[in-house]
C-alpha cells in the first residue's frame, strides 16, 4: 500500500492536488478526509467519487498534513489499498441510542472481517449544541466488538463554533452519528 497526502483551501485546489497526486502507478481507492465546516463537503466528495475513491470523512477543528497546519481548509490522506482489505461503515443515529449504533457498527465490522480493527469518528456537537457521548460509544464498541480488538478515533470538529459537526462517506452524511473505517487486521496493521 502507498499513501499520499494532499491539502487545499478550496475544492478547486483539492481537484488540482488530486490530479498531481495520481500518477506513476498510484491509483488511490480510499481517502481519509478532514475538512472545515466552512468548506463544501459535497463538492469534495464529488471530486473523489469521479476518481472512484471511497471516502471516510469528518469535519475538523484545524487540519494538518506533511508539516502544513491550517484552519478552515481541507486535508486528505489518499491510499491505494485493495478494497477487499477495508470496509466503511456509516451509522446515522436518528432516534437510536449510542449503544445500539455501536452494536450495529461492531456487527458490521465482524461480518466483514474475522479480525477487524477500526478507525472511528463520531459527530461531536449536534446543531442543538448537544455533545456526543464518546465514553458510551467507546465502552459499547469495546464490549460489542471484543475487548481484544483494536480501535481508535475521535470526534468531528466544527472550527470551535459549537454549531454542529458531521461525519460522512462518499454518499452519506450525518450530523448525529458515526463512521468507521474497518480494516482486515490479518492483512493491515
Amino acid at each position: 500500500m502507498r499513501a499520499r497526502s494532499i491539502y487545499g483551501k478550496s475544492p478547486m485546489e483539492i481537484q488540482i492536488a488530486l490530479k498531481e497526486a495520481i500518477g506513476d502507478g498510484f491509483i488511490p481507492t480510499l481517502a481519509i478526509v478532514f475538512i472545515s465546516i466552512k468548506q463544501d463537503r459535497k463538492a469534495v466528495r464529488e471530486i473523489l467519487a469521479a476518481q472512484s475513491i471511497d471516502v471516510f470523512g469528518a469535519t475538523s477543528c484545524g487540519e494538518f498534513v506533511d508539516g502544513h497546519q491550517s484552519k478552515g481548509e481541507i486535508a486528505i490522506l489518499l491510499m491505494d489499498l485493495s478494497r477487499d482489505l477495508y470496509a466503511i461503515v456509516f451509522e446515522d443515529m436518528g432516534a437510536q441510542s449510542i449503544q445500539a449504533a455501536a452494536k450495529k457498527v461492531a456487527s458490521s465490522a465482524l461480518s466483514n472481517f474475522s479480525n477487524p480493527t477500526l478507525i472511528v469518528c463520531s459527530t461531536g456537537v449536534t446543531p442543538d449544541s448537544e455533545m456526543f457521548d464518546g465514553m458510551s460509544l467507546v465502552h459499547e464498541l469495546s464490549e460489542s466488538i471484543g475487548r481484544d480488538r483494536i480501535f481508535f478515533g475521535g470526534m468531528a470538529g466544527d472550527d470551535f463554533t459549537l454549531t454542529g459537526t458531521s461525519v460522512f462517506t462518499q454518499n452519506e452524511e450525518t450530523n448525529h452519528g458515526l463512521v468507521a473505517l474497518v480494516f482486515n487486521a490479518d492483512k493491515v496493521s
